[in-house]
């Protein structure tokens, strides 16, 4: 007759150990994977936002989208009906995909504590504000550099440095943030992906920054 052995507790615990560790490690493996897949789709949305305001400069001959306009309509005000929603206003904010921002944004820090004073607006996608018509912020910021007082819009050919200048980056606000220290719930809303910002360029391609990157990125090169 065999007489098996059964295992001694010392036996068991290693075996629940190594289980955990192993859950562990797949548990993270898997967050990374998410956390990925939602970079991914933060960078997807914000070409496809580029895309757009490429077609909307094409039709305005050459003038680009303000990130306020002279009514208070925001950047994605004039871009929406270039993604594919016609509604533009309410509908493209609130509905359509692209426009709807970062998906991650409503896990920011920013967003849980500022989410009864945010509005549809705010979808966690800053804008340059240097695109702002004079009548919004002209004169009174560092960062309004493109701007001639008589001026009620900016022609794309007075951007320069396309390479290194942000178009539109994760954020907290409809605008990207100007010069100055940013709280620690600021920087939970830019840096929401590992630490990093997703940020598009002028030049149409999209690389990961930094808080103090994306601001130093802003002023005139």
């Amino acid at each position: 007759m065999i007489r098996r052995r059964a295992f001694s507790l010392i036996e068991l615990l290693v075996v629940i150990a190594i289980i955990a560790v192993l859950s562990a490690m797949l548990l993270a493996a898997i967050g990374m994977v998410r956390d990925l897949a939602n970079a991914t789709t933060c960078a997807s949305g914000m070409r496809q936002i580029g895309m757009a305001g490429e077609a909307y400069h094409a039709d305005n001959d050459g003038l680009l989208a303000p990130c306020k306009g002279r009514a208070h309509e925001q950047w994605q005000y004039y871009l929406a009906a270039y993604v594919g929603d016609e509604s533009r206003i309410g509908n493209a904010l609130n509905n359509h995909q692209i426009m709807r921002g970062c998906p991650l944004f409503k896990q920011s820090a920013w967003w849980i504590a500022n989410n009864s004073a945010l509005t549809p607006w705010d979808t966690g996608y800053g804008y340059a504000l240097a695109i702002a018509p004079p009548w919004w912020g002209a004169g009174s910021l560092s960062i309004d550099v493109l701007l001639a007082p008589a001026e009620v819009a900016v022609h794309a050919a007075r951007v320069t440095h396309h390479t290194l200048r942000p178009l539109l980056s994760d954020n907290g606000s409809f605008y990207l943030w100007l010069s100055g220290v940013l709280t620690p719930q600021q920087i939970a809303a830019v840096q929401r992906h590992r630490g990093k910002a997703n940020v598009l360029f002028f030049d149409g391609h999209v690389g990961k920054h930094t808080s103090t990157e994306i601001t130093d990125g802003q002023a005139e090169p």
